[in-house]
């Protein structure tokens, strides 16, 4: 479940293929990393790398996933801006799962319950 009412708005921009009003509502809310994550889950990994580096959060989330996303496919690293952003930010992934955690946790201490009116 989606614990924000921002988090529930953005899945519906999300599923009528308005992703960057999605970006834009959770990044509002300051749900950066829900934010990074949507970019990420559509495979906008530039955008995600972008957000993350504006955003100054992040940045090695976003590496070690397209890391294991590239691992995953059998493919090699050939973007330019992910080349230099790792040689610049190293990561570790439980560093990485500490923080998505964590930001998770504070969007549901943030968050408004669904409750369904039926």
């Amino acid at each position: 479940t989606i614990p924000s009412i921002e988090g529930r708005n953005a899945a519906v921009l999300l599923f009528r293929r308005q992703p960057d009003q999605a970006e834009s509502i959770l990044v509002q809310a300051d749900y950066v990393w829900r934010a990074i994550q949507l970019n990420m889950d559509t495979f906008r990994w530039q955008r995600a790398l972008e957000l993350a580096m504006k955003q100054k959060q992040h940045i090695d989330a976003v590496l070690a996933y397209r890391s294991k996303y590239l691992q995953e496919t059998g493919k090699q690293e050939t973007d330019e801006k992910f080349i230099k952003a790792a040689a610049q930010v190293s990561f570790d992934w439980a560093s990485v799962q500490q923080k998505r955690d964590a930001d998770i946790k504070k969007e549901e201490a943030r968050g408004a319950p669904y409750k369904p009116t039926l």
